[in-house]
């Protein structure tokens, strides 16, 4: 069976790899979410590496965005 959400406690969210092989709770970053949403993913090779960890760490509007890498990007 998969991994559900509610697997995680009510400050964290849960994360699901795309294949569904598994999961991490990453803490909520409630206060520092900015407006707007992510644009859809882009898949690549290379190394994964966090440029950011939330959407206070990118300047201006950009949101933190991304699994592996995380960068921050416009959002959409």
């Amino acid at each position: 069976s998969g991994v559900s959400h509610v697997d995680c406690p009510s400050t964290y969210e849960c994360i699901i790899a795309p294949d569904d092989t598994y999961a991490v709770c990453c803490l909520r970053a409630q206060s520092s979410e900015k407006p707007g949403s992510c644009p859809n993913p882009s898949t690549g090779i290379g190394s994964c590496l966090a440029k950011c960890s939330n959407d206070s760490d990118c300047p201006d509007a950009q949101k933190c965005c991304g699994n592996c890498p995380r960068d921050c990007v416009q959002p959409v």
